[in-house]
């Protein structure tokens, strides 16, 4: 039986190669995107706690920027690193020097926290705001989570596409209740979808 418009047409609307974002997504870039595994890396409550608000009905706020967990995501955003870059040593200086270097040292931190924090805030607030411009338009408002990750190759037309894609695309909504403060609420207007783009990929090689 020939293949009816709707399906004609899917097929051709979806791309299947490794230009597409939700079939290999190299890097996360700016615009469009945040990446969470950033800032949860290494952090095993975090990880847990992201685990919970993805697969229970335990409707909490998942806290991406705060400044209650301002020690933790400082060290997975590898501030101290660019902190002792500019630290000056006091050890072989007079005593006066070395009082001025550690007020200069503890400026130096402060400074580095405070831009590494805008810095994801802003991250976070020029993405919401995006999602918002699109929801005007569209009526939609379409962020996801996509996790987790599936990695490996897919034979199609005679060549090989990698994969490196999410399985599952949850849809959430980022809420900033304080200039200091970024969570991530389930959007529960839509459904956890699978990845349309995968699956009709997966469809395809094994034909």
């Amino acid at each position: 039986m020939a293949k009816s418009i709707y399906t004609y047409y899917k097929e051709r609307l979806i791309e299947i190669s490794g230009s597409n974002k939700c079939l290999y997504l190299k890097n996360i870039v700016r615009k469009g995107a945040y990446d969470i595994g950033r800032i949860f890396e290494g952090r095993e409550d975090k990880l847990a706690e992201f685990n919970e608000f993805i697969f229970t009905n335990n409707r909490f706020p998942l806290t991406l920027v705060s400044q209650k967990e301002k020690k933790a995501l400082l060290e997975n955003l590898g501030v101290e690193d660019a902190i002792r870059k500019k630290t000056v040593e006091t050890a072989n200086l007079s005593d006066e020097d070395a009082k001025k270097a550690r007020l200069k040292n503890e400026k130096v931190a402060r400074d580095e926290s405070a831009h590494a924090i805008e810095t994801e805030i802003a991250k976070l607030k020029e993405l919401k705001r995006e999602i918002e411009e699109i929801e005007k338009e569209t009526g939609r408002y379409e962020l996801y989570i996509g996790y987790p990750f599936v990695f490996g190759t897919l034979s199609y037309g005679g060549s090989k596409t990698v994969i490196k894609a999410p399985l599952l695309l949850i849809p959430t909504r980022i809420d900033m209740p304080d200039e200091g403060t970024a969570q991530l609420l389930i959007n529960e207007n839509e459904k956890i979808r699978i990845n349309p783009a995968l699956v009709l990929a997966y469809a395809q090689a094994k034909k």
